[in-house]
């Protein structure tokens, strides 16, 4: 009997990931054969906001923390491979 192989699924050599704060969402668009692709604002380090598309369905919204796992690419657009919601805007009630 052959022995079963492990094989460990490392993230690629340029992926990274991020902690940060969305600002806008720019677009979520609907594809005719059922992809969806959305468009954020977040908050960078060097002060201008960048680009984060994901392609998928979040329930991210403005003024959310959220975890970014992702590459980025030469324009300086993040493409993010998931979104992960550390903590939900806080309504203001008055």
């Amino acid at each position: 009997m052959a022995r079963k192989t492990f094989i460990r699924k490392t993230l690629p050599v340029d992926s990274m990931i991020v902690s940060t704060t969305i600002t806008a969402i720019e677009e979520i668009k609907n594809f005719p054969d059922g992809k969806v692709r959305s468009a954020y604002r977040c908050k960078s380090n060097k002060g201008d906001d960048r680009l984060v598309i994901y392609w998928g369905v979040s329930c991210a919204d403005v003024g959310d923390e959220v975890c970014l796992k992702g590459r980025l690419k030469t324009d300086g657009t993040f493409l993010a491979w998931r979104i992960l919601v550390y903590k939900k805007r806080e309504e203001q009630t008055s």
